[in-house]
């Protein structure tokens, strides 16, 4: 599997930014330090018959993984 050079920028882009964030609680702290490697393996998924990511399937991918991530943090609380 291989990024495309749109996928190598909008992951560069959403990895600074990942970065910024703190978790809201300790117990997310490492989720937060894995979300990164969820976030590549739901847009290998995505991008498997292609074998390779662009810069779209990692945003659907992000969709996807904050809503999941969403629904965790209800559950936390």
């Amino acid at each position: 599997m291989r990024l495309s050079a749109d996928g190598k920028r909008w992951y560069k882009r959403w990895y600074e930014e990942l970065k910024k964030v703190k978790p809201q609680t300790p117990r997310l702290i490492l989720y937060y330090n894995r979300k990164q490697t969820h976030l590549l393996r739901m847009a290998m998924l995505m991008a498997a018959p292609r074998k390779l990511m662009r810069g779209e399937d990692l945003e659907y991918a992000k969709v996807l993984l904050d809503w999941m991530s969403s629904r965790c943090r209800m559950c936390i609380g």
